[in-house]
């Protein structure tokens, strides 16, 4: 049985606007949706269960989403972790902003959400050195401690890239990111995420783009 959350919730607006603020709030709001989409419970969201979410909300553009659904499937597994689906949705938000409704129909819902993507991505390409898509472990633990040093007490972000990455890659991908990001809050204790969906399938996508 699906242990499910609310899935009907509306964000908290972040006040005062800072960057840990919204990061906790759009993973939320990601935990949330992924629950939503993934109607098994698997903890792994289907290509078909994606049509079908996207059909409720009349988009019909299958082949678009198909490009889409592989371009961050990257272990080829035809189904989505939550590293990956961050992936999907935050290229969405930049790529096609004007329809981040049909992911996020609630208004408050889809403001927080389009910052936490402009947020995310202002700090991350701020600390890429090298102006790439991936970020090597250094740049993750520099960003960590200039943007969410509270996160790294007890030593939560080396115990969580051990967990989720055993055969720490050099650098680490969107998908990879997002995931890391994910288990690191949530296993901090200081957010409403549960991180339920915080295991390392990802681990091999961190050789791959995206």
């Amino acid at each position: 049985q699906r242990n499910t959350m609310n899935i009907d919730y509306q964000a908290t607006k972040v006040e005062p606007p800072t960057f840990d603020g919204y990061l906790a709030e759009g993973l939320y709001l990601l935990e949330l949706l992924f629950e939503k989409i993934d109607v098994d419970g698997s903890g792994f969201i289907q290509f078909e269960e994606l049509v079908r979410y996207l059909a409720t909300k009349n988009f019909s553009d299958g082949q678009r989403l198909k490009n889409a659904f592989e371009q961050v499937d990257l272990d080829r597994s035809e189904a989505l972790e939550f590293g990956e689906f961050f992936a999907l949705i935050f290229i969405w938000a930049q790529s096609s902003p004007n329809e981040l409704q049909i992911f996020f129909p609630n208004p408050t819902n889809k403001e927080v959400f389009e910052q936490t993507v402009k947020s995310f991505y202002e700090e991350m390409t701020s600390f890429g050195t090298d102006k790439s898509s991936r970020l090597p472990f250094s740049e993750v633990r520099a960003f960590f401690a200039a943007k969410l040093p509270s996160y790294l007490e007890g030593g939560n972000l080396e115990a969580t890239c051990n967990e989720i990455f055993p055969n720490q890659p050099e650098d680490l991908s969107l998908v990879a990111v997002g995931l890391l990001l994910y288990a690191v809050l949530a296993r901090s204790g200081r957010t409403r995420l549960r991180g339920k969906y915080a295991h390392g399938a990802a681990a091999p996508a961190v050789a791959a783009e995206a």
